[in-house]
């Protein structure tokens, strides 16, 4: 059983058109190539996808991220005051940033 037949066979029947199986191939072949060409007449063939390019373009940007952090790290030690989390305790015991880094974990 062809797909394409099929469908325009059930088409025909619903909307109360008789056709013979000659004119049925006929119309299924033309619906069939034209399902087939209908992105690259549309046009989506060459249009990219747009949540495609948004994750691509997030993805390159996590990646530079992930770079530039790389780099810094590599350029820089690891703070012995704080170690490395940029917080520190006052004499009174309190919380705040470190004095050594400035909050960063690394000089």
């Amino acid at each position: 059983m062809n797909y394409w037949n099929e469908c325009i066979a059930e088409a025909f029947e619903d909307a109360g058109i008789t056709a013979t199986d000659e004119q049925i191939n006929t119309v299924a072949s033309w619906a069939e190539g034209a399902h087939d060409n209908y992105s690259m007449a549309n046009g989506h063939d060459v249009i990219g996808n747009p949540v495609e390019t948004q994750a691509q373009e997030e993805l390159r940007t996590l990646k530079a991220e992930a770079e530039k952090k790389r780099q810094w790290e590599l350029s820089t030690e690891p703070c012995k005051e704080c170690n490395t989390s940029g917080r520190t305790r006052d004499g009174w015991g309190r919380d705040q940033i470190c004095l050594n880094c400035r909050g960063d974990g690394r000089v």
